[in-house]
């Protein structure tokens, strides 16, 4: 249950952090968050596997596979280990990134170009008007040709808006680039905790399970002594002894 539940929790994390990529690609060119994404849907996938495995181990209690299922799950670990420390590596990039890749766009945006669809579909995503805020539009080549900020900036119930600054009730004023640094910030934090957790609790299970050997071993090589009077059997060191009338002959 436990297997299905951490692989569950990890493919959905990792889709999403997948789909965010793609819808603001243009703004995230090093790929870096495609690749925590990536990584965290292969080990989704592999937890999930592991925990069949362990199931067919523990009914053919075969001491190959038990190894075997152990390497695995060592190999798990050393990924999610490395799962830990890639978003916190690159939490301190992404708003240099982003910021980078805005000034690019905004600058040549002339509302034809895939890239200029790629600056409306954020502003429109995210309700948000221009790099900082909407008055990051004022020294573009778009805002000194048509006087206004592009229609993407409009709220969503204006059906009127122009994008001129003199009704600026109609559009959005926010800027995209702290929007879109607080979105991939919260994915990559959201993914760190959900980690942090599943480390614990696998660490917490692997302690049990250490435990749980030790008892078996100590059971093994200490049997306990049990005495059947009825039989006039006695198990002495797990050997029966011949007793007369209940009492050791």
């Amino acid at each position: 249950m436990f297997a299905r539940a951490a692989a569950t929790v990890f493919g959905c994390i990792a889709i999403n952090i997948i789909i965010t990529y793609y819808q603001y690609e243009s703004f995230l060119k090093s790929g870096h968050i495609l690749q925590i994404g990536v990584i965290m849907l292969a080990v989704a996938g592999l937890r999930l596997f592991i925990g069949l495995v362990s199931c067919i181990c523990a009914m053919e209690d075969s001491e190959h596979d038990l190894q075997y299922f152990t390497f695995m799950r060592c190999i798990v670990y050393a990924v999610i280990l490395i799962q830990l420390i890639l978003p916190a590596s690159y939490k301190d990039k992404v708003s240099p990134e982003i910021q980078e890749n805005m000034n690019c766009l905004f600058e040549e945006y002339d509302g034809k170009t895939t890239e200029s669809s790629a600056v409306d579909i954020i502003q429109q995503k995210l309700l948000c008007c221009g790099i900082q805020n909407y008055t990051s539009w004022e020294n573009t080549a778009w805002f000194l040709a048509n006087h206004a900020v592009p229609v993407s900036c409009c709220k969503k119930n204006e059906t009127d808006c122009q994008g001129k600054l003199d009704a600026l009730n109609k559009i959005n004023t926010e800027g995209c680039e702290d929007k879109l640094a607080s979105l991939i910030l919260m994915n990559l934090e959201l993914l760190m905790k959900v980690v942090y957790v599943f480390l614990l609790t696998e660490y917490s299970h692997l302690k049990l399970n250490l435990l749980s050997d030790k008892l078996d071993t100590f059971r093994q090589r200490n049997p306990i002594h049990r005495c059947h009077c009825n039989g006039n059997l006695k198990l002495i060191d797990g050997n029966p002894v011949k007793t007369h009338n209940g009492l050791k002959g």
